[in-house]
């Protein structure tokens, strides 16, 4: 379908007031919107989207980059969103991809489940 992700992201860590930064690379000869979407922890089998979000964005969860390009997304770690006491939370996310009308959804950890 051409939409497909490449290298696919690694996890990570984030601690409170910290940044984070996703570089968008875009190989195609068409322009592609990137969206960064259903947070939730990697232990809920019900995959309900956390509230408060773990990420704040700093613009948006979502970029259009155009042919051969490179974009960016950018949120900081949300203070309002606290884990338990000696606890680390496993936040899984998905990586949604367009272009031309068509869709491709992306879990970094390669686990999506139609």
């Amino acid at each position: 379908e051409g939409l497909e992700i490449s290298p696919i992201p690694t996890r990570f860590t984030a601690g409170q007031h910290e940044l984070v930064l996703w570089m968008v690379g875009n190989t195609l000869n068409k322009a592609v919107t990137v969206r960064l979407e259903k947070f939730h922890l990697d232990d809920d089998d019900t995959a309900k989207e956390l509230d408060p979000s773990p990420i704040i964005w700093l613009v948006e969860g979502t970029v259009t980059v155009g042919p051969k390009g490179t974009g960016s997304i950018v949120g900081l770690r949300n203070p309002a969103y606290k884990v338990k006491p000696l606890h680390v939370d496993r936040v899984k996310y998905t990586i949604h991809v367009e272009a031309d009308g068509k869709a491709m959804d992306h879990d970094p950890d390669g686990d999506i489940k139609p």
